[in-house]
């Protein structure tokens, strides 16, 4: 008994020693920033809006063949003349929009990290450098939801095309 007594002082001790540890320790101050992450970061800036432009470039592209291609359908099933199925060039436009919407979220976040960027060499090193990482972060957190995305349909597409395959050999 006196030995569990004796090990709950000492607990006691300690933690009381901790505490006052605690309550007298400095505050930490964030670490500085260091002349290499400020310009590390400023050249992803030139890169980042390259890419948005590209992003929006390839979005109005993908809009413009969407709309040929729901034209095509649509013109080409009234003359009945059309080379594929009914409405898959309808189908075909559709997901090209959805792409296109899809493709829309990245070209943003990086022409917002870009626009940070420019912020940093304006002078506002510290906001900009935090949105630029904010922005960073939603850009591959999107670009990994959408990995992970592709990851899942990748598989059941290729089973559908196969079932889909076999299931016209046998007619």
């Amino acid at each position: 008994m006196e030995n569990d007594e004796k090990t709950t002082e000492q607990i006691n001790s300690k933690l009381n020693d901790i505490r006052k540890e605690v309550m007298t320790a400095p505050e930490k101050k964030p670490p500085a920033l260091t002349e290499t992450m400020i310009e590390s970061v400023k050249g992803i800036g030139p890169w980042a809006r390259f890419l948005s432009v590209m992003g929006f470039i390839s979005v109005a592209f993908m809009l413009i063949g969407a709309a040929f291609m729901l034209g095509i359908g649509l013109f080409a099933n009234n003359l009945g003349r059309s080379a594929m199925p009914n409405g898959m060039m309808i189908a075909m436009a559709v997901l090209y929009v959805i792409i296109a919407i899809l493709y829309i979220f990245p070209s943003i976040y990086l022409w917002n990290t870009a626009a940070a960027v420019v912020r940093m060499k304006k002078g506002d090193i510290v906001a900009g450098m935090e949105t630029a990482l904010a922005k960073q972060k939603s850009f591959w957190k999107f670009v990994g939801i959408m990995v992970i995305s592709l990851l899942v349909i990748y598989p059941i597409f290729i089973i559908g095309v196969l079932v889909f395959g076999a299931m016209s050999g046998l007619h």
